[in-house]
């Protein structure tokens, strides 16, 4: 607590008024403080007996130490103190006087909604628990050689052995097609013929053209294989024509007259 008094008067402003009393100012407000009686405006430190921040921006104005000012009741002689006689030792529960009334049962605990606080909060004035110690610290990166990160997150073009273990063991296009580019310029380099600007007209004769290769007689085309046979159908039935002549149609026959003689 006084620590933390003692990092909050840093924006405290103290003004002598007197002999023990101080003028107090703290943003807007302002406050009157008594060192001989300990007391403050704002009355904590009459209450907590520890003295707040205006009263250690005044101690310190006084050049005088703000432990001084803390009352016994924290200090070791007092704890010495309330300690000191002889603590009696007390009997088991089997000992214990029965009572006619019900036992007091401990209350019950019930567990709160959400996800549980397992480590204790700090106050700001504590000293923070050393980080743990990472790797990341120690990688030294293969394409660059800087450290603190690996390959694959280089900002630098990577290498190509290094690219390939990027991709899988999978040769990238560029780098495939640079790789055979140069195998075919250096491994096996062509020749370029002069052209006959630069060459010397009169001292090599023309060279002459190459006759024409005899043509073997090629062998006849061969004959697409005949569509295998199949069974004979059954001509489809025409319907008869609109102009065709109808066939001859005998008469019918006539039942014979009443009234023939």
């Amino acid at each position: 607590m006084l620590e933390e008094a003692k990092y909050k008067s840093r924006w405290c402003q103290s003004l002598m008024a007197g002999p023990n009393i101080y003028k107090v100012s703290s943003g807007d407000n302002t406050y009157s403080m008594n060192l001989l009686h300990r007391t403050c405006g704002c009355r904590k430190w009459d209450m907590t007996a520890m003295p707040c921040n205006h009263a250690v921006s005044a101690i310190v104005k006084a050049k005088l130490q703000p432990e001084d000012f803390v009352d016994d009741f924290f200090k070791k002689a007092m704890y010495k103190k309330a300690y000191g006689h002889i603590i009696f030792p007390v009997p088991g529960p089997n000992l214990w006087p029965r009572s006619r009334t019900q036992d007091i049962e401990p209350p019950v605990f019930r567990d709160k909604v959400g996800k549980q606080q397992t480590k204790r909060r700090k106050n700001q004035f504590e000293k923070p628990a050393p980080r743990d110690t990472s790797r990341m610290s120690s990688i030294t990166c293969s394409n660059c050689k800087l450290v603190g990160h690996r390959y694959n997150v280089c900002s630098k073009p990577l290498k190509p052995t290094l690219a390939m273990r990027k991709n899988q063991h999978h040769p990238n296009r560029s780098h495939a097609s640079s790789s055979t580019t140069i195998s075919s310029t250096v491994v096996a380099p062509t020749r370029k013929r002069p052209s006959p600007s630069t060459t010397d007209v009169g001292t090599s004769p023309p060279r002459k053209k190459a006759a024409p290769a005899a043509t073997t007689p090629t062998a006849p085309p061969r004959m697409r294989a005949a569509p295998a046979t199949t069974a004979p159908t059954a001509p489809p039935r025409r319907s008869p024509r609109k102009n065709a002549t109808p066939a001859p149609t005998t008469p019918p026959r006539r039942s014979p007259r009443k009234n023939a003689t």
